[in-house]
């Protein structure tokens, strides 16, 4: 008695679903470890990273800031532009004393301060007679030099730094934190200056021009104040409001959750001089508030200005700078990569007047931190229970903390983007390779479990969605099973060769596999001369036992139909008795380490079995139990004709078994 099974499964060519799960726990393994290793990282200071996040905040700027304008001008400030016309009709620069010294004192009639955003090399172009620069409330322009801002192969102590001029303007920083004021002035620290002109001996006021250019050499913030040793100095729009509202020279640094208000919106610091309050970020600096829509700032030719051909608002902020190109005052920004810089001192006035900032909050870091706990317990969870999702699901977390990040990024609130994204894409990195090893393995696995159990409209199916397989695992289901056996073969066999009882036999069970096949039944094994099948895995089926008889009904018509040709052919006439029986029963892969096969086991496997034997002694083709009638009963099946027999006795059951004929048209 020959029986068909299936070969284990090596460890080198598949998995089975204990090499599966113990494979899914070496995956959580190696995903938490990168997890504690993101955690444990700090990528601001990383070159890469921040290149990604510059980029990502220079996309929110174009696209998600304000974008709306009312075409009105902001009648609080003007720029008074040394443009290419006033130097086609002035001449290049630097012009003459007097020719500054007379541009100064066109625009010194004014309540508010003027800033002078022009860094003169030519120390005494600025100095006249009667003072002009020292009668007016004229901010001049300073510069600084950071040892970020040299060449970073260069070691600081062999860097050159400027060292011209004279620093004016000094303010206080105070603050109740001593060590966390000392930690950021450390931060602001310049290296080197350019300073105002010895040969200036009044001056007004004094502001820094010296934006941060970042390491891709956009500028995207400033430094309120910047330090040189134990002294700091205001940024030039800074100086100038300080100035116009009189207040004192003296900063208060106060810690973000220190000040009442909304805990969303606390920076790391916040730089306070009364009525002046600016969000500082961990270093000290300031994001620029561009606005793709534009600043609103009106620019007033210098040389209309010398000729009485212009005049200005009266009471205005006023800006001196110059958008010329051969005066080298234009910067990278992340909306233009030749963007004024007297403007973007005019668009901080704008921010200090406005009180309008984006802010880097004091509990950004920890809720980065927390996001990369959150996408990892997404992935985790996905990798456990919907591995077949987990690239769906990452994806649409991603999407997810887009909109939150953008969500914040409207209410002013800048937070980074990158890193939980990166955490997931290392983690899908390990995954995707993983998953795609792991479905070609497993595809081969259930081809070698059922493709020789099931047809192939049902092998497709299990191909398409692996997760309806039934019996994977083992598990207790109800179903029908069938078995069919050639009556008489022992005698037949002895008559004749093996050769002939061979091929008599394949064509026999040909087209028993044929009938059940095309009821979408599963053979379990071929017995010599009889098979074993089932109805209701590895796809569940609510017909099961309707199938299975219309199965046996259709092996009886094949059967009778091969019996013609074979007595044609000299042959015998073949006899099938066919037995069916349903139950719960444990099906699954059974087996030892040794030899394991997909089949069935239980009560009515045994029973069908048994049925079948009783067919000659009933003399019936068909015979089934009264629990595959029930089953037929609950669907309101009366496609058969059923005749009660009797009921037997099974050795081994306390309860006897009704057992009824099945009749039908040949």
């Amino acid at each position: 008695m020959a029986v068909f099974t299936v070969r284990p499964i090596g460890i080198g060519s598949c998995f089975s679903v204990l090499s599966l799960l113990r494979h899914k726990r070496w995956l959580s393994v190696l995903t938490l470890s990168i997890t504690v290793f993101i955690l444990s990282t700090d990528f601001t200071d990383k070159a890469w990273y921040l290149f990604f996040e510059q980029q990502a905040y220079d996309l929110k700027v174009r696209w998600l800031s304000d974008h709306t304008s009312d075409h009105e001008l902001d009648h609080r400030i003007q720029i008074v532009d040394i443009d290419e016309y006033s130097l086609s009709v002035e001449g290049r620069w630097p012009w003459p004393r007097s020719q500054i010294a007379g541009l100064l004192e066109k625009i010194s009639h004014n309540e508010a301060p003027v800033g002078v955003d022009v860094l003169f090399t030519d120390f005494d172009r600025l100095y006249t007679t009667d003072q002009v620069v020292g009668r007016y409330p004229f901010v001049l322009a300073q510069a600084f030099q950071f040892s970020q801002d040299a060449s970073p192969e260069i070691p600081k102590r062999k860097q050159e730094f400027y060292r011209q001029g004279v620093l004016y303007g000094a303010v206080r920083l105070i603050g109740e934190d001593q060590q966390s004021m000392d930690a950021l002035m450390k931060k602001i620290q310049a290296d080197g200056y350019l300073g105002v002109t010895p040969q200036i001996t009044k001056v007004f006021a004094t502001g820094h021009i010296s934006p941060i250019i970042d390491s891709d050499g956009v500028v995207r913030r400033i430094m309120p104040l910047v330090c040189y040793g134990r002294n700091c100095f205001e940024m030039l729009p800074l100086a100038m409001l300080r100035h116009m509202y009189g207040l004192s020279p003296e900063y208060q640094l106060v810690k973000g959750e220190a000040l009442a208000g909304s805990r969303w919106h606390q920076p790391d610091y916040w730089l306070i001089n009364d009525i002046i309050k600016i969000p500082l970020r961990s270093d000290g600096s300031l994001w620029i508030p561009y606005s793709p829509a534009g600043s609103g700032i009106a620019y007033t030719s210098a040389t209309d200005i010398l000729s009485d051909q212009a005049t200005l608002n009266e009471g205005g902020f006023i800006f001196v700078g110059s958008t010329a190109t051969s005066m080298y005052d234009r910067i990278e920004t992340p909306l233009s990569n030749n963007y004024p810089a007297v403007e973007i001192h005019s668009v901080i006035l704008q921010g200090l007047l406005d009180n309008s900032w984006v802010i880097t909050p004091g509990w950004e870091s920890h809720f980065t931190k927390f996001v990369d706990l959150l996408f990892f317990t997404v992935f985790v969870l996905a990798l456990l229970h919907a591995s077949r999702w987990v690239l769906p699901l990452s994806l649409l977390t991603i999407a997810a903390w887009c909109g939150v990040n953008i969500g914040f990024w409207y209410e002013g609130i800048y937070l980074t983007f990158f890193e939980p994204v990166i955490l997931l894409l290392l983690l899908l990195m390990i995954y995707l390779p993983w998953q795609t090893i792991h479905d070609f393995r497993e595809k081969k696995r259930l081809a070698d479990i059922f493709k020789a159990y099931v047809p192939a409209q049902v092998f497709s199916k299990i191909e398409s969605d692996p997760g309806q397989i039934i019996g994977l695992r083992p598990e207790k289901k109800v179903m029908t099973i069938l078995f069919a056996d050639v009556r008489g073969f022992t005698a037949l066999a002895e008559k004749r060769p093996p050769e002939e009882v061979a091929k008599l036999m394949y064509r026999a069970l040909d087209c028993m596999t044929k009938e059940i096949y095309q009821l979408e039944g599963t053979v379990d094994k071929y017995m010599g001369d009889a098979v074993m099948a089932f109805w209701g895995a590895p796809l569940s089926n609510t017909e099961h036992a309707k199938n299975a008889i219309q199965a046996a009904c259709g092996i009886q018509r094949s059967i009778s139909e091969l019996s013609v040709k074979l007595k044609a052919e000299g042959g015998p006439v073949l006899e099938v008795g066919v037995g069916i029986s349903s139950g719960e029963v444990v099906v699954g892969d059974i087996g030892s380490s040794y030899r394991h096969n997909y089949t069935v086991i239980g009560d009515a496997v045994s029973l069908a079995a048994r049925v079948q034997k009783l067919c000659k002694e009933f003399d019936v083709d068909i015979l089934i139990t009264g629990d595959s009638v029930g089953y037929l009963m609950d669907a309101d099946d009366e496609e058969f004709d059923l005749l009660p027999i009797q009921e037997i006795s099974i050795a081994g059951r306390e309860n006897s078994v009704e057992v009824y004929g099945v009749y039908f048209e040949q």
